[in-house]
């Protein structure tokens, strides 16, 4: 199922986006690029140097 949500991005990063994603929809290639990333298994660096993926599982073991 899709869910509509709705996001903030930098007008620059909207127009670079436009620009290499052709004919595909807008949301249908934002789509493939973020399925993409998680697929790589690497995380978001947080300002604290940690992996996004590392912060959320510290996360699940504070809450036991």
């Amino acid at each position: 199922m899709t869910e509509i949500l709705s996001v903030s991005i930098p007008n620059e990063l909207r127009l670079r986006i436009d620009k290499v994603r052709g004919l595909i929809p807008r949301s249908t290639y934002i789509a493939y690029l973020l399925e993409t990333a998680l697929s790589t298994g690497k995380g978001i660096e947080t300002p604290a140097g940690k992996s996004s993926e590392a912060t959320n599982q510290q996360k699940d073991v504070g809450d036991r």
